[in-house]
């Protein structure tokens, strides 16, 4: 049964990583996207580059340098128990532009969103379980607004791919999710 955590209650948290894990990521061009995968004691167990596509040497040149090092703080659960969980980093030369924006997990059309704009983006935090089922939900930051609740619950009907822990299990984990609402005016405009 999905949760949506309200501001004021526990929080589900994403790993923290200090800075000297951060320089240590190597760029590849001037800008560098990458996942982290944490365990519960806060070891790197995995590195993933997003941006820029790169070859396996690539990888290992920005990726080992950081595999095995402990974050600052590990993801925790609703109730404050450390878990695995993912992060998402963007690196980027000093003084230059992303040349990178992360896609949004899915899209939810709506008839009309507030303001009129034509698109807008929620940042969730949830809580997978060991079947790539979301369990708790939550705005990213505690924000619980309207469309916080609708990607949430929307959410909660998709599965999502199942992660395994070092000993090769399915694994709970706390990972960040991206919502794009298309208000249905702006989504036959780009037909």
């Amino acid at each position: 049964m999905l949760e949506l955590i309200l501001s004021g209650a526990a929080a589900i948290s994403l790993p923290e990583i200090d800075s000297g894990t951060f320089r240590a990521i190597r760029l590849l061009g001037s800008t560098t996207a990458i996942e982290l995968f944490v365990d519960p004691a806060g070891e790197i167990l995995q590195c993933d580059v997003l941006y820029p596509a790169a070859s396996e040497r690539e990888v290992q040149r920005t990726c080992d340098p950081v595999i095995g090092r402990i974050v600052e703080e590990p993801a925790r659960n609703v109730g404050s128990d450390p878990v695995h969980g993912e992060i998402l980093l963007m690196r980027v030369e000093r003084g230059e532009r992303p040349s990178f924006q992360f896609k949004s997990d899915f899209e939810i059309s709506v008839k009309r969103l507030p303001d009129d704009a034509e698109r807008s983006r929620v940042s969730l935090v949830v809580l997978m379980d060991e079947n790539g089922a979301i369990a708790d939900c939550m705005g990213e930051e505690g924000a619980d607004t309207p469309l916080t609740e609708i990607a949430c619950s929307q959410a909660g009907l998709l599965q999502f791919p199942v992660r395994q822990g070092s000993d090769g299990k399915p694994v709970s984990h706390v990972r960040h999710l991206l919502a794009d609402f298309v208000a249905e005016e702006a989504d036959r405009q780009a037909d």
